[in-house]
C-alpha cells in the first residue's frame, strides 16, 4: 500500500485550496468535477443590520453553529463540510496517486472554539488520520518565509471575503510563534459587495425599474452578490468596468449601461480601511516593536488585490508591502502539515484567538458608491432614463459585466422576502454572546477594568432600553421590524443620524403597509433633522426633512417642523449679518407656515438691511 501523504486545506468563505510537499515542491489540488463544485458556499440571510436587510454569509462560519438549516430549507452545514471533505479525498487521491494522510487546515483565527471542533470532527469522519488546524496568519507567514535561514518577524496584513486579520509572526529555525494579533468580521470583501449591491440597487430606483417595496428572491439577492463580486474584482484591472443591466418588469424588457469609476468606489472605502491601519499599529505597540523592525510586510486575501489597500498601507508604514498571490495560505498550510511534528506553533495563540472579540471595532459608516451613466469620471453623473437600447451611450469601456434580473413576478409585499430568506438561527446568537463575555473576561483578568466597565454600562444601558420596548402592549409591529426601529432610534441617541435614517427606511421596505411602521419612520427623519441644527446641518437636516415629506404631503406636523427648520436657520443667518441668505430660508418657510407669527415678523425687519433690486 502507498505512503499515505499529508494535505494542507486554506478553507475559504469562496472556495477552497488543497495542496501537499513533494520532492521539496509545493504541489497544488485543483478543484475536481465530481459534484462539489455546484455545492453553494454562501447563504442568504436576514440581516436587519445590513442596509440591504439580507447578508451572504459563508456556509463555513455555519459548522459546528447552526441546526436548524435543514428545516429551513438551507444546505445543512454538516453535510456541506462533509461533502466537501470527501471530494478533497478523491482529489488528493486522483492528483497524488496517493492515500491523504493528515490534515492541517488553515482558518481565521476568530474562528470559534465550536467552530473548529466541529470542523476538525467532520474531516475525522471523512477518513483523514488526523487534523491540525492552523491560523491563517501563521499560514501565510510559513508560505511566505519557509526558505529563510535567518529569524524573520512578519507582520501579516489579511482582509478576505469574512473578515480581516492582522498578525505579528515570529520565524526562527523553522518554528513559528505568533507575537500579537488583531482582528476583525469587518470590514471585509463582504462590506464591499454590499457597497456594489446598494449603488445597482440604487442605478435602478433611479429609472424607475425597480423599488424598495418590491422584495426581491434569495436567487435574485444571490446573483446581485455575484454580480458586485465581478465588478469588484474588474476594478482590479478597469478604470471604469461598464454594467449592462438587463431588467424584465412587467412582461418588458430593459436594458441600461452604467459605469463603475475606480475612484469613486475607492473614496468611499477608504473610511473603511483606515482603522484596519490603526490596529495593524496597534499589534505593533502591543508587541513593543517598530516597522522597522519587521523584516517582511505581507498582505493577504482577495480584498488586499485593491490598489487602495496597498497604497493606505505603504502609505501608513512608509514601506512597499509584498502582494501575496492566492497560493500563500495554503502553501504554508501544506508545508506545516509536511513536517508539522518538528514546527511549534504556540497553543496559546490558537486558544487567546478563538475569544478575540469585536466589540472594539466602530461602527462602519454608511458609504455609497454612486454609478455613472457616463465612462469619463470627470462627466460626472447625468440621470437618464432606462432605454431599450444597450448600446445608447456609444462609448468605449475598460469591461462589461451583464446583470439579468427577472421581477415580473415580484409582488410588493415584504412578507415575501421574510419568509424565504434564512434568519440567523439562537444557536449563532447563543455563540456570538459566548465570544462576548469571553472578550470581557479578558479585560478584566488583565486588569483593564476601565474598559470593561465602559463597555458593560453601555451594554445594560442598550438592554434596558430593549428591555422597556419588550415591555410595551404588544404592537401591530412584527418583531424583526421592531428591532430594525429600535435600532434606528438608538442610532439617534448616538448622533448617527445618516444610519438612523436608513434603518428606518428599511423598517419602511419591510412593512410597507404598516402606519403605525410608517409614523415612526417619519418620526426618525424629523428627529434627525431638528438635531442636525447647525447652519452646516441645514443641507442635510433639509434633505431629511423633504425625503419624510416626499412620503407625506399632508401631514401638518411635518409641514411645521419644515417650516420651524427653516426659521431656526434664517435666525442664525441673520446673526452672521447674511441677509438675503436669512430671507430666502424665511420665504421657504412661510411656504410650509404662511402664518409662522416670528418668521413674518424677521422678514419685516431684514427687510431694511436688503436693498431691492
Amino acid at each position: 500500500m502507498k505512503e499515505p501523504i499529508n494535505i494542507g486545506l486554506d478553507l475559504g468563505s469562496l472556495g477552497w485550496r488543497a495542496a501537499y510537499v513533494a520532492d521539496g515542491q509545493v504541489m497544488t489540488i485543483p478543484a475536481g468535477n465530481n459534484g462539489e463544485a455546484a455545492l453553494p458556499w454562501l447563504r442568504c440571510e436576514l440581516d436587519p443590520s445590513s442596509r440591504l436587510g439580507v447578508c451572504f454569509p459563508g456556509l463555513k462560519n455555519h459548522i459546528g453553529m447552526d441546526t436548524s438549516s435543514r428545516e429551513r430549507g438551507e444546505p445543512d452545514p454538516a453535510a456541506w463540510a462533509r461533502q466537501r471533505f470527501a471530494a478533497l479525498r478523491r482529489q488528493v487521491e486522483h492528483h497524488a496517486g496517493r492515500p491523504p494522510g493528515q490534515l492541517v487546515i488553515a482558518v481565521p483565527a476568530l474562528y470559534s472554539t465550536a467552530r473548529r471542533a466541529a470542523l476538525r470532527d467532520l474531516a475525522l469522519a471523512t477518513g483523514f488520520a488526523n487534523v491540525h488546524l492552523l491560523s491563517d496568519s501563521i499560514a501565510a507567514a510559513i508560505g511566505h518565509s519557509h526558505e529563510r535561514a535567518a529569524p524573520t518577524t512578519a507582520l501579516v496584513y489579511s482582509m478576505g471575503y469574512a473578515g480581516f486579520e492582522i498578525g505579528l509572526i515570529r520565524a526562527v529555525k523553522g518554528r513559528y510563534r505568533a507575537i500579537a494579533y488583531d482582528g476583525a468580521s469587518s470590514p471585509c470583501g463582504a462590506i464591499f459587495d454590499e457597497i456594489l449591491i446598494h449603488s445597482c440597487l440604487q442605478a435602478l430606483l433611479q429609472v424607475g425599474l425597480w423599488s424598495p417595496d418590491v422584495p426581491l428572491t434569495p436567487d435574485q439577492w444571490r446573483h446581485l452578490q455575484q454580480t458586485a463580486q465581478r465588478l469588484k474584482e474588474k476594478l482590479s484591472d478597469a478604470e471604469t468596468p461598464a454594467l449592462n443591466f438587463d431588467i424584465t418588469t412587467r412582461g418588458r424588457r430593459h436594458v441600461l449601461k452604467r459605469f463603475l469609476h475606480r475612484g469613486s468606489f475607492e473614496q468611499a472605502i477608504a473610511t473603511l480601511i483606515d482603522p484596519t491601519l490603526d490596529r495593524a499599529q496597534g499589534v505593533l505597540e502591543e508587541a513593543h516593536l517598530e516597522i522597522s523592525d519587521v523584516d517582511t510586510l505581507v498582505l493577504v486575501g482577495g480584498s488586499t488585490s485593491i490598489g487602495l489597500v496597498q497604497r493606505m498601507v505603504a502609505e501608513r508604514f512608509g514601506r512597499a508591502p509584498t502582494l501575496s498571490d492566492d497560493t500563500l495560505i495554503v502553501r504554508g498550510a501544506a508545508r506545516f502539515a509536511a513536517q508539522f511534528e518538528a514546527l511549534s506553533t504556540t497553543p496559546s495563540f490558537l486558544a487567546s484567538a478563538d475569544a478575540a472579540g469585536e466589540a472594539a471595532i466602530p461602527a462602519l459608516p454608511v458609504v455609497n458608491v454612486p454609478l455613472s451613466d457616463q465612462a469619463s469620471e470627470e462627466a460626472g453623473e447625468r440621470p437618464g432614463a432606462a432605454s431599450d437600447d444597450a448600446n445608447r451611450t456609444g462609448v468605449h469601456h475598460d469591461a462589461e459585466i451583464v446583470l439579468t434580473l427577472d421581477l415580473s413576478r415580484n409582488a410588493p409585499a415584504a412578507s415575501q422576502t421574510a419568509a424565504r430568506v434564512v434568519e440567523p438561527s439562537m444557536a449563532v446568537m447563543q455563540a456570538d454572546r459566548q465570544r462576548l463575555f469571553q472578550a470581557l473576561h479578558r479585560l478584566l483578568a488583565g486588569g483593564d477594568t476601565d474598559r470593561a466597565r465602559v463597555f458593560l454600562e453601555e451594554l445594560i444601558r442598550e438592554a434596558q432600553e430593549l428591555l422597556a420596548a419588550a415591555s410595551q402592549p404588544s404592537s401591530s409591529i412584527g418583531k424583526s421590524v421592531q428591532r430594525v426601529l429600535q435600532r434606528a432610534y438608538s442610532l439617534l441617541k448616538t448622533n448617527r443620524y445618516q444610519q438612523a435614517i436608513e434603518y428606518s427606511h428599511m423598517a419602511y421596505q419591510y412593512d410597507p403597509e404598516n402606519p403605525a411602521v410608517f409614523q415612526q419612520m417619519i418620526d426618525i427623519h424629523c428627529r434627525a433633522a431638528m438635531a442636525h441644527s447647525s447652519i452646516e446641518g441645514y443641507p442635510k437636516s433639509m434633505e431629511w426633512l423633504m425625503c419624510a415629506y416626499s412620503h407625506d404631503r399632508t401631514n401638518s406636523d411635518l409641514h411645521d417642523r419644515i417650516a420651524q427648520r427653516h426659521f431656526s436657520h434664517a435666525r442664525q443667518l441673520t446673526n452672521r449679518q447674511q441677509y438675503q441668505e436669512a430671507l430666502d430660508a424665511l420665504k421657504e418657510c412661510l411656504n410650509f407656515d404662511p402664518l409662522h407669527e416670528e418668521a413674518q415678523k424677521l422678514q419685516h425687519d431684514l427687510a431694511s438691511h436688503v436693498e431691492e433690486p
